[in-house]
């Protein structure tokens, strides 16, 4: 539910991004997620992040980036994760 939320029209029908966020980094710190629930989770972040409906502060989204580099998801869901963030080939 919470993907199709954050990625239905870039985000739009997000209300409250900062509660999803709050919500992105609990899961973020839980070290007992499956491969595929990781990726879920991170492709969740990433359409959060890059919404172009959703407004979030400089420093939440700071926050949860550096929370992904940091937790223990699998590296090389992590190397998917900034592609897509940061739109490498």
């Amino acid at each position: 539910i919470l993907h199709t939320l954050v990625s239905h029209k870039g985000g739009a029908k997000v209300t409250k991004p900062e509660e999803v966020c709050q919500i992105i980094l609990r899961l973020i710190e839980s070290s007992s997620l499956s491969t595929s629930c990781s990726r879920l989770l991170l492709q969740i972040t990433s359409s959060l992040l890059l919404g172009e409906n959703i407004s979030l502060s400089e420093e939440l989204v700071q926050k949860i980036i550096q929370k992904v580099f940091v937790c223990k998801i699998e590296q090389g869901l992590i190397l998917e994760f900034t592609k897509e963030m940061f739109t490498m080939s």
